[in-house]
């Protein structure tokens, strides 16, 4: 399965015993995001470490085992599409990207949901999705 995952579910994923962690490993999920998320984890490195009580470029390297990051050029003309049916700015980019590449989106925030261009899965729901089959 492939998907576009959001900030919030890559700061799940900092923690390796989180379900997030266990959905991404067990089911070989293959995940994209778009590169600045990585400015956005950087910004709260201290919190993260903390959590995760592991060093800030350790967790770097293991998300990018599953992660694809992806520059701004490969979505940016999709940027004005997505965000008509956007309230919130910042999702943008995750919706640009997953219609770039035509993948459902993983995150947890229901302002993504309200939009019916691209599916979108919480964990919750990716958990109950992948379980049933």
């Amino acid at each position: 399965m492939k998907l576009v995952a959001d900030a919030n579910i890559l700061f799940s994923l900092a923690r390796p015993d989180s379900v997030a962690s266990e959905l991404v490993s067990r089911y070989r999920i293959k995940l994209y995001s778009p590169k600045y998320v990585l400015s956005e984890l950087s910004n709260h490195m201290d919190e993260i470490t903390k959590k995760t009580g592991q060093p800030y470029n350790q967790i770097i390297e293991r998300l990018k085992g599953f992660i694809e990051y992806s520059e701004p050029e490969e979505y940016e003309t999709l940027l004005v599409q997505a965000g008509r049916f956007l309230k919130d700015e910042a999702d943008t980019p995750y919706l640009a990207l997953a219609i770039k590449l035509q993948v459902p989106i993983w995150s947890n925030d229901r302002h993504l949901k309200e939009q019916e261009k691209i599916p979108v899965f919480s964990t919750k729901e990716l958990v109950e999705l992948l379980t049933s089959v």
